[in-house]
């Protein structure tokens, strides 16, 4: 807040504010900090993924699916295009529409390979195993590694148990879900695997 209040024209003050009340759960409030940076600077994609993810959040499918269309529109680099059909990857696999998520994370995965992780869920929702088998031995490997660190390690916990959890290892998907909720939430991402 103080940072809005020393630079309210800097769309990065707003879309910080945002992110922290996205964190908070203050949805509203951070739509609307991301909608005014978005009035200060339109092309600024980082306020558009946060905004396209908090309506997501808030199950706004349809206005999700908008702004992660507008993402890719600006999306600077190959990385931050796979980021934006990841998004759409979960939104339609959300909605149901397996092969439109299919395609989304595929596109995703030939931009941006650490994107292999919504072509894995996909496969699983469609019930392909066999595929999904294949990507998971390299999920595991990497340990979803995200910009050079550790990895989104409750994303990885996350992937292994819905892997468990399809397989019919119920009570090993339940460790794994265990896992996940150990580590912190990928605030940057558009499901934060709360569920």
């Amino acid at each position: 807040q103080r940072y809005v209040q020393l630079a309210p024209e800097e769309p990065n003050a707003h879309d910080s504010l945002g992110l922290g009340y996205q964190c908070a759960g203050r949805y509203a409030e951070a739509a609307q900090e991301y909608e005014r940076a978005l009035a200060l600077k339109p092309d600024f994609e980082v306020s558009v993924i946060h905004l396209a993810n908090t309506l997501y959040q808030t199950g706004r499918y349809a206005a999700s699916l908008q702004k992660f269309q507008r993402y890719l529109e600006i999306a600077p680099a190959a990385a931050e295009r796979g980021r934006g059909y990841s998004g759409i990857a979960v939104i339609q696999r959300s909605r149901g529409r397996i092969n439109d998520a299919e395609r989304a994370a595929r596109q995703a995965f030939a931009y941006y390979n650490v994107s292999r992780g919504q072509l894995f869920v996909t496969y699983l929702a469609k019930g392909d195993l066999i595929a999904a088998e294949k990507l998971k031995q390299t999920l595991d490997r990497s340990g979803s590694r995200d910009r050079g660190a550790r990895g989104n390690l409750r994303e990885l916990a996350y992937f292994q148990g819905s892997f468990e959890l399809k397989s019919g290892r119920g009570p090993e998907a339940i460790e794994k879900f265990k896992q996940a909720l150990q580590h912190p939430t990928p605030i940057w991402n558009v499901d934060v695997y709360e569920d």
